[in-house]
């Protein structure tokens, strides 16, 4: 069964009540008649294709929806960088999955995230549509088994929000023309921050997360990035602190700004400059530094060999350490290397050590006495 809608007229949008807002009233039957379908948008010579189960909105072919709109808002959401998306699209074409997937198996984000970017495209581009008369709508009321579910937006919660910003939309725009706007706080603007005390400010919890990252330099969009708010909710906080005079419409901002911009380059590039030279000439003198000390080393290292200390020396200590080894054992000290040796306190090698090991009133290997030879027989 198909349903075909009338396509509305451009007319003023606050005079346009609900029955004259095609997605609205199909949204309106579909959730009335406990339908599931999909509902295709016909609008700027595009169509998108909203897909709804038991009440519903759950996949929005958009594309403003796509795999790359929501990489690029996470990207400039600042929760992953331009090579991460890069590498993820690698491994999406050569595996043969989707790309948001690809993101999830690399664990670049949490699929908690991941979800509630998309959905909150979704929802914007769903609101968008809702409030608009001139778009015609055309329903199926069946769908293909194994849809791939991009949102769970109640239809109730959606028209709920659709006339909230219908209602008040004629009158944030007047404030709030466009989302590309930057605004900065009076008190910065007057030249006296931080006059304000934050704790007297009588604001909403949306309003103080508005006002604390307006800096003069974000437009309401970045706003909302930074804040995770839509933009039609950061525009009605601005408008709200502007009618309170805590924010300022910065005006002609790039003109402003040219020759500061112009001055404050400047005068990095002189820093950097001065910062080279100097750095230049510190790796000089310590160049010549290092070459004159490893020629002292080399001629140090020539005359003394650390190695051949430490060669000498391990005989010795071996002594000492016997020494005491037997002294600890047998309450006397040894009377002589062989019995070091015999009680396999020492090694062999460690004799030539021995002959000037002092011990007691001479050495620790004493001098052997030779023999005198017998006496010969007399004739």
């Amino acid at each position: 069964m198909t349903d075909n809608a009338q396509f509305g007229h451009s007319i003023e949008l606050s005079s346009v009540k609900e029955d004259k807002l095609p997605l609205y009233a199909a949204l309106n039957r579909v959730f009335d008649e406990n339908r599931s379908g999909v509902l295709t948008i016909a609008h700027d010579d595009t169509r998108t294709a909203v897909t709804v189960i038991q009440g519903r909105a759950v996949s929005v072919n958009h594309e403003n929806t796509s795999a790359a709109s929501v990489m690029s808002l996470l990207e400039r959401s600042g929760l992953i960088a331009e090579r991460d998306v890069i590498r993820a699209e690698r491994e999406s074409r050569k595996k043969g999955i989707f790309l948001e997937d690809a993101i999830l198996s690399r664990g670049l984000v949490s699929e908690g995230t991941l979800s509630s970017t998309r959905e909150k495209l979704c929802l914007e581009v769903l609101i968008d549509l809702i409030i608009r008369p001139d778009i015609g709508v055309t329903a199926v009321w069946s769908f293909r088994r194994g849809t791939r579910e991009m949102c769970s937006l109640p239809i109730p919660y959606l028209l709920r929000e659709a006339q909230r910003r219908r209602t008040h939309l004629p009158t944030i725009q007047r404030s709030v023309p466009s989302t590309e706007l930057v605004f900065a706080k009076t008190s910065t603007m007057s030249g006296k921050p931080g006059d304000e005390r934050w704790e007297d400010l009588q604001l909403s919890v949306a309003e103080r997360q508005v006002y604390f990252f307006v800096d003069g330099r974000r437009t309401a969009s970045e706003v909302a990035l930074a804040t995770c708010q839509s933009e039609f909710n950061v525009s009605q906080s601005v408008q709200a602190l502007l009618e309170m005079g805590l924010l300022e419409t910065v005006k002609d901002k790039a003109p402003a700004s040219v020759g500061p911009l112009a001055s404050r380059a400047a005068v990095l590039r002189l820093a950097s400059l001065v910062l080279a030279i100097v750095l230049l000439l510190g790796l000089t003198a310590f160049s010549l530094h290092l070459r004159m000390g490893d020629g002292n080393a080399t001629q140090r290292l020539m005359q003394s060999d650390p190695f051949k200390e430490v060669r000498l020396s391990g005989p010795r200590n071996r002594l000492k350490g016997a020494i005491r080894l037997y002294e600890m054992s047998y309450g006397e000290p040894p009377d002589s290397f062989e019995t070091l040796f015999r009680e396999h306190f020492v090694l062999r090698e460690d004799r030539k050590a021995a002959a000037t090991f002092p011990m007691g009133e001479g050495y620790l290997l004493q001098s052997q006495e030779i023999p005198e030879a017998p006496p010969s027989n007399p004739e």
